[in-house]
Formats: structure tokens, C-alpha cells, sequence
């Protein structure tokens, strides 16, 4: 069971990892865009930003058969730390426009993204920390003039959009505890029909055989009445496999039939799934 919580965990970390790889590959370069009439503003950042998104992507689909909760982490903290970096960058030219620059709106989006896309609470923490610790240490090396000409109560605003995005992490990993609950029992219930389908071949493959045994005593009972007694040592095993039946007989509400389920081969129901060839026994022979 907990090999199974952990597996659903870090696919849902991988997930979230990807997702934000893809909008870091996707979003960035529309930077340029947008700063397109920004003087001096570099390509490169925005560039070189995306570039590592790609990275990530390839990295993070090349795992995704074994997806492990610490190899998303450090994708994740990857890419924030690349966004981080490129925002850094761009804001010192965003801030030459003056009033004309809403400050910070970018580590916002951050801040409140992330705690939409990752499970993890300690790598959702830092970094949304990150978006907004970058942004008040920027605002604290802004020249006073620049500061003046900004909008009024940052970086303020910004801690306090990181205390959302917190706030949403919180109540985010609370929602993926229950789509992780969900898949377990997806897959106990799943495992519990696999079950009682096995079980139900078994008690399908053993009916004739136990037919042809009861049919061969009785017979046996009439033409040789001398052998009573070795034949009510036959009857009694036999009274044992109708009880054994029947208590098989209780998993079938577990299972959820289909058209076409009517009828089965039991050999193939039994040998279904099996992680090892072998042989098939022999199959059973109409009386």
C-alpha cells in the first residue's frame, strides 16, 4: 500500500513539474513580446529561460514510466529558480518606464501558480518564498526616484499575494491527499475484481470435473454396493468442494460483468495477467 501512495504521489509531483516546465517554455518568450518597446531590454533572458523549460520537458518525459517525487522537486525548483532569475532581469528595464510599469505582476502569477501545480508543500514553499523574496529585495535596490514614480504598497502587495499562493498550496495538497485516496481505491477495488474473477475461474474449472466425479460414484454405488464405505469417503471430499463452491460463490458480487461475460474460458481467466508465461494446463474435455 504505501509503495502505491508514494507511486501516486510522484505522479502527481511529475505532473505538476511538467506543467510548469511547459508554461516556462511557452510563457517566457512571449516576454519579448511584451517588452518589446522596453529599452535595452535583452533577448537572452527570456530566451535562455525557455531553453532550460525545454530541458526539464525532455527530462521529465524521459522519466515519466518511474517518476520519483525527488526528481520532480529538483525540476521544479529548477524551473522556479530560472523564472526567478529571468524576472530579476527584466524588471531593472521594466522599471526605467516608471509609472507606466505595474511592479512585480509577473512573481504574483508565480506565486499563486505554484501553489496550484505541486503537491509537495516544502518545494511549494520555497518557491513562491522565492518569487516574493526577490521581489522585496529588488524594490529595496531600486533607486528612491524609481521607487517614487512605481505603484504605491509594494512590495507589500506581493508578500501578500504570496500568502495566497500559500494559503492555495495548503488547501491544494489537502485535494491531491484525496485524488491519491481515489486511485487506491480505483486499484483495491480493481485488485479485490481481478480476485474474484480468479476465483471464479477456479470454481468454473473445477464444476465439471466434480460433476463427472459425482456422476462416476454413483454409478459406482449402484453396480458395486460392497464398496460402500470407500465411496462414502469419496462423498464426504465431495461435500467439501460443494461448500468450498459456494463459499467462492460469494465473490462474484465483486465483480462488475460486462456483455461477452456471460461465458469464459477459465484456463484463460487464470493464466490472465500472469507476469511469467507458463504453460497452460491442459483443457477440459466435454463429458
Amino acid at each position: 500500500m504505501s509503495d502505491h501512495v508514494d507511486s501516486t504521489h510522484a505522479r502527481i509531483a511529475w505532473r505538476g513539474a511538467l506543467l510548469a516546465a511547459v508554461l516556462n517554455a511557452v510563457g517566457s518568450p512571449l516576454e519579448l513580446v511584451l517588452a518589446r518597446n522596453v529599452p535595452g531590454m535583452p533577448l537572452w533572458p527570456p530566451l535562455a529561460a525557455a531553453a532550460i523549460g525545454l530541458v526539464l520537458i525532455a527530462f521529465l518525459v524521459h522519466g515519466r514510466h518511474r517518476p520519483t517525487r525527488a526528481g520532480a522537486a529538483i525540476a521544479f525548483l529548477t524551473n522556479t529558480a530560472t523564472v526567478v532569475a529571468m524576472l530579476c532581469i527584466d524588471n531593472a528595464h521594466w522599471a526605467t518606464l516608471g509609472a507606466h510599469w505595474a511592479p512585480f505582476q509577473a512573481q504574483k502569477l508565480g506565486a499563486l501558480t505554484v501553489g496550484l501545480l505541486t503537491p509537495e508543500i516544502a518545494v511549494g514553499i520555497i518557491s513562491i518564498l522565492a518569487y516574493a523574496a526577490t521581489a522585496v529585495v529588488q524594490w529595496a535596490l531600486f533607486a528612491p526616484s524609481v521607487r517614487a514614480e512605481l505603484a504605491r504598497g509594494e512590495p507589500m502587495v506581493t508578500c501578500i499575494f504570496a500568502l495566497f499562493g500559500i494559503a492555495i498550496l495548503i488547501v491544494g495538497t489537502r485535494r491531491y491527499a484525496i485524488e491519491r485516496r481515489l486511485v487506491e481505491k480505483q486499484r483495491e477495488a480493481a485488485a479485490l475484481e481481478q480476485l474474484a474473477r480468479a476465483l471464479m475461474a477456479v470454481r468454473d474449472f473445477a464444476n465439471t470435473p466434480l460433476q463427472t466425479i459425482e456422476s462416476a460414484t454413483a454409478l459406482a454405488r449402484m453396480l458395486h454396493p460392497d464398496a460402500a464405505a470407500q465411496l462414502e469417503r469419496i462423498e464426504r471430499a465431495l461435500e467439501r468442494l460443494r461448500g468450498l463452491n459456494q463459499i467462492l460463490s460469494r465473490h462474484e458480487a465483486h465483480i462488475h460483468w460486462e456483455p461477452g461475460d456471460e461465458s469464459f474460458d477459465a484456463v484463460d481467466r487464470l493464466v490472465e495477467g500472469a507476469e511469467d508465461e507458463a504453460p497452460k494446463p491442459p483443457r477440459r474435455e466435454p463429458v
